[in-house]
């Protein structure tokens, strides 16, 4: 004949439903929390899987070209993180026939004595200079539309109107 089984405690049952809530919570918070800037997200989903103050932009838009969209600062608030690097001039890598994307350094006569060094960041280029699609230091703007909205162009740099 079988024994009978033995019983679980009385409180080893609400302690494993705690606990199993505890576990499904903690989930649900990592599995809904937002990205930070330079993580990735999907720009079908809008800005929601950025933290507030980040938004999706296309991988097409960016310098990393790893081909995944990135939560980064709208244009003109800087660039925390060197994958939210974007392309001067849009994305789509669209060349003109000579390898280049445009908006290379020099151009517009505006210069400095490190236009065109090498570069991989922003932060490596003097103030006032970005990080072009070419890895060169060049002016931030050459023109109003390089420049948000709200700004515009002034001797190579994207000002308050």
């Amino acid at each position: 004949m079988n024994a009978p089984s033995p019983r679980t405690s009385s409180w080893k049952k609400p302690t494993q439903r705690v606990l199993a809530i505890a576990i499904a919570g903690f989930v649900t918070l990592l599995a809904c929390s937002r990205q930070g800037e330079g993580d990735r997200c999907s720009t079908e989903n809008d800005d929601n899987d950025c933290e507030s103050g980040l938004i999706c932009i296309d991988a097409d838009d960016l310098r990393a070209n790893d081909g995944v969209p990135r939560c980064c600062r709208p244009d003109g608030e800087g660039v925390g993180d060197g994958r939210c690097t974007r392309l001067i001039g849009g994305g789509s890598g669209g060349t003109d026939g000579g390898g280049n994307a445009g908006g290379q350094a020099g151009e517009a006569g505006v210069a400095t004595s490190t236009t065109g060094a090498s570069c991989t960041h922003t932060s490596q280029c003097p103030g006032g200079m970005v990080c072009g699609p070419q890895g060169r230091c060049q002016p931030e703007c050459l023109d109003d539309r390089d420049c948000d909205a709200s700004l515009t162009c002034s001797e190579g740099r994207c000002v308050s109107r």
